[in-house]
């Protein structure tokens, strides 16, 4: 694709429903990387928070999902969390899904939690914790998912796609990892077994609880299992492929 028949522009808005033509608008300068075989990649550093707006066009017509919105904040480097002994955090772990927004102000990260380390015999399992940029942005909410008994809790996964819903609280987690149980023989330091995972899970969000559940059927041919998936909306619809060959 030759360069000239893309068109990318980014524009800080004095408010989040600003005319991006309104006077009180800035266009921002881009850096353009050419990445041959039609592909580029376009960075901007935002010098200010706030609102943005960025527009990406192909011989002058929006591409699916452009206008995009851009939201740019300095809350990390302003605000001090304090932390106290009921204080959770998000678990760090390595592979961890990306973090999803649902809707426009709700940031969901996928992490886990092992609610008794004491126990030897306790294991990690899948949580889900959120903040609210419109509530108390510098507080993390858990809701309490590795808590349940294990019959009705789910395991850890890393590598997995999350998408949010279209105008619903809810996303969509597909793929990605999980470790399997290790053979009877087998050492303390050596790895668990990796398991692929293929099922899709629904998240629906309700006010303070979250709710999982697996799809009751499935109709045609699942995509392959593979360690990491990326999922896109394309109008009302959710594509997913997977990584590698």
């Amino acid at each position: 694709m030759e360069s000239n028949r893309v068109k990318v522009t980014v524009t800080r808005l004095q408010y989040e429903d600003s005319d991006p033509t309104d006077e009180e608008c800035e266009k921002m300068e881009l850096q353009r990387e050419d990445k041959h075989l039609g592909q580029f990649n376009f960075s901007f550093l935002p010098e200010t928070s706030g609102h943005y707006l960025l527009e990406a066009r192909v011989d002058s017509r929006h591409v699916p999902g452009s206008p995009f919105k851009l939201w740019c904040i300095d809350v990390w480097k302003t605000t001090k969390i304090e932390e106290t002994e009921e204080s959770i955090f998000p678990a760090y772990m390595q592979e961890m899904t990306r973090p999803a927004w649902i809707g426009e102000h709700q940031l969901v990260v996928v992490t886990e939690r092992n609610n008794d380390p004491e126990n030897e015999h306790s294991k990690p399992k899948l949580e889900l914790m959120s903040m609210d940029r419109n509530g108390d942005w510098e507080a993390w909410k858990s809701y309490g998912l590795s808590a349940l008994p294990d019959d009705q809790a789910h395991l850890p996964r890393r590598l997995s796609a999350a998408l949010s819903l279209h105008e619903e609280p809810a996303m969509i987690m597909f793929g990605g990892i999980r470790d399997g149980k290790k053979d009877k023989d087998a050492k303390a330091s050596d790895p668990a077994p990796q398991i692929l995972l293929q099922e899709p899970l629904m998240v629906q969000f309700d006010g303070p609880d979250v709710f999982i559940s697996e799809p009751q059927s499935i109709e045609g041919v699942m995509p392959s299992a593979r360690c990491g998936h990326s999922l896109g909306r394309e109008h009302l619809c959710s594509v997913w492929w997977p990584h590698g060959g």
